[in-house]
């Protein structure tokens, strides 16, 4: 039972946009925080202003951190379909984060 429960989060995982896994790899291997500004730029419906209070950082590093995002791992943030792809990728992880509990 348990190894068809990992065999279909594995699964669930394949759905999620590559570019996240990408990021998230990023963070962890340089310390940055690029995932999680991602995320709160898309919460905020793409308000930098917004995001920068979810985060309690500078709106000056919310713009800073989206611009480096959209270099480093070629995300267009006028890309709804790309967006909402990303959107749906943190729903997946925050699911998977949750299974990994039980």
């Amino acid at each position: 039972m348990l190894d068809l429960a990992l065999q279909r989060n594995a699964q669930l995982a394949d759905y999620q946009n590559p570019k996240f896994s990408n990021i998230s790899h990023y963070d962890s291997v340089h310390g940055t925080e690029y995932l999680p500004t991602l995320r709160a730029y898309i919460e905020s419906r793409y308000n930098p202003l917004v995001a920068s209070r979810m985060l309690s950082v500078h709106r000056n590093t919310v713009d800073y951190r989206i611009g480096r995002i959209q270099e480093l791992f070629g995300i267009d943030t006028n890309d709804a379909e790309e967006l909402f792809e990303l959107q749906v990728s943190f729903k997946i992880q925050d699911y998977l984060d949750v299974q990994s509990l039980m």
